[in-house]
């Protein structure tokens, strides 16, 4: 799925996961990068990747600090910083739309978490089942608690429950375990296969020593 060579002493790992389900249909709405270079105070950290993506399909990229990773990722979601450089050539599907997942977001705190799910989709002007959203991502017993009350962990999972398959085809992710525990890294990266499952294209980046932080002490806890 994914070709390109690394100019960085270290390498980046890329794996996609594929729906076993996902049938002729999907194999024509893809997403496709091609040559995609990338440079950071005119150091290429990003060179020459291509990669393709079908819908309900989740391609993680990891690899260790420094790697080009997280680079080639805001490149992907047009999130470059001020001082790094991208080209390449984007082909998107029909009616695509892209959402890049910034775990820094910022609810209004007087919100409730239904509220705020509510408001993400008059925002996009699009109406999705909230309550299916709730049930998924296991929010039902905060539903009424304001985002101010809300936990690291929680406050991620409401982030991406805003993330609608009605409302986005494709999001990429960052660092969506950093700073949690085992036990909610997991519930993270199964809220990512959720969103999947509906159809949306998962873009997910891992720094290697995060993964090893949490696989150390519970194997296989980033297996998705």
């Amino acid at each position: 799925r994914v070709t390109g060579v690394q100019t960085c002493a270290l390498p980046i790992w890329c794996i996609c996961l594929p729906k076993s389900t996902c049938g002729m249909e999907a194999q024509q709405d893809v997403y496709t990068a091609l040559n995609v270079t990338a440079t950071c105070k005119k150091k290429i950290v990003v060179n020459n990747v291509s990669l393709k993506l079908n819908c309900s399909e989740v391609l993680g990229v990891m690899g260790n600090g420094h790697s080009g990773g997280a680079t080639l990722c805001r490149a992907l979601g047009g999130r470059l910083h001020r001082n790094e450089k991208a080209a390449g050539q984007i082909r998107e599907p029909e009616a695509f739309s892209l959402q890049y997942v910034d775990f820094n977001d910022e609810f209004p705190d007087y919100l409730s978490v239904h509220e705020t799910l509510t408001y993400c989709s008059r925002v996009r002007s699009t109406e999705w089942a909230i309550a299916d959203s709730v049930r998924r991502f296991q929010l039902t017993e905060l539903c009424h608690v304001r985002c101010s009350e809300l936990t690291v962990y929680e406050r991620r999972l409401v982030i991406l429950a805003s993330k609608s398959p009605q409302l986005y085809s494709q999001i990429i992710v960052q660092d969506p375990a950093r700073g949690l525990e085992a036990h909610e890294a997991h519930a993270i990266l199964l809220a990512l296969r959720h969103l999947a499952d509906g159809g949306v294209r998962v873009v997910v980046h891992f720094d290697r020593s995060e993964e090893q932080r949490l696989n150390s002490s519970h194997p296989r806890y980033l297996v998705c």
